[in-house]
């Protein structure tokens, strides 16, 4: 039998001993699981940084593997604890506004939702991701089909605030389309205080196709000078650069510095690229 992959994230930090106590009762119901951490240090309730953090991490991880997210994970009428299967691997969690980004950034539609139907191992229901999430976990690596877990169902919260990706057109002097402006969101700032945003490779290519000019503007200012690089490096320490990822997302980043620190960024802000027309004329802001 092949060792059965765990992975764990939550909002929980690491100065209380509640993750001991999750890992602990993992290897109490699978001794030979090997368990990973995602991560421990999503800001409070945050669901939607962790949609992000885990939608980056699971293409690296084997088919059959088990991801418990440990993040506002409480249940409640309007927020059932479900298990997800998709791509192969099975994502346990709570329906409050996690899954739908996290399917979006993911780009693969889950092969099967269930709502769980089982009682948890504890009166008390604080603490769901130890009582109830790795029962689940244990099942599913035994074999267990997932509709001997749950109900089936479907995601029912909507995606994050501000809505999806757009791309605007800039007018020029003469009333005419002059350019391109993509709004896109911020939807994860990491620990080096760069931030990821929704802008997608695809997009920014077909935009360029279009209009070979492009501006950076963060919190309502043009930042001078910033270019689409593929290394940090490749600019002057201190300036900011955009970097597409492996999974296809625009990171904005300051060489050998703190971008959101420095232009008071957040997740959910606002990102605008404005493509200019081949003649460089001066675009209108919005």
């Amino acid at each position: 039998m092949d060792m059965q992959w765990i992975s764990l994230l939550t909002d929980w930090g690491l100065q209380d001993h509640y993750v001991a106590q999750l890992k602990a009762k993992i290897w109490g119901e699978m001794p030979e699981a090997r368990v990973l951490d995602v991560s421990h240090q999503v800001p409070r309730a945050d669901v939607y940084s962790a949609a992000y953090m885990l939608a980056d991490f699971l293409p690296f991880c084997p088919p059959g593997s088990i991801h418990i997210v440990g993040v506002n994970d409480i249940a409640s009428d309007q927020t059932p604890h479900v298990v997800a299967e998709v791509s192969s691997q099975y994502v346990i969690g709570a329906d409050n506004g996690f899954f739908p980004l996290f399917f979006y950034l993911l780009k693969h539609r889950p092969e099967k939702v269930v709502e769980i139907d089982l009682w948890q191992e504890s009166d008390v229901l604080t603490f769901p991701a130890r009582d109830l999430f790795v029962k689940v976990a244990a099942l599913i690596a035994g074999g267990e089909a997932l509709e001997s877990i749950g109900n089936p169902s479907s995601i029912r919260r909507v995606m994050m605030e501000g809505g999806l990706l757009k791309t605007l057109p800039e007018k020029g002097p003469d009333g005419k389309e002059a350019g391109l402006r993509v709004v896109g969101k911020i939807l994860f700032v990491d620990g080096f205080r760069n931030v990821v945003t929704n802008i997608t490779k695809e997009v920014f290519e077909d935009c360029l196709r279009r209009f070979p000019d492009y501006a950076l503007e963060l919190a309502s200012r043009r930042v001078q000078g910033c270019r689409l690089v593929k290394a940090y490096p490749d600019v002057q320490e201190g300036d900011v650069a955009m970097i597409f990822l492996e999974n296809g997302l625009m990171e904005i980043a300051m060489n050998q510095g703190q971008c959101a620190r420095l232009y008071g960024l957040r997740r959910n802000d606002e990102v605008h690229v404005v493509f200019r027309n081949p003649q460089g004329r001066r675009l209108r802001l919005l």
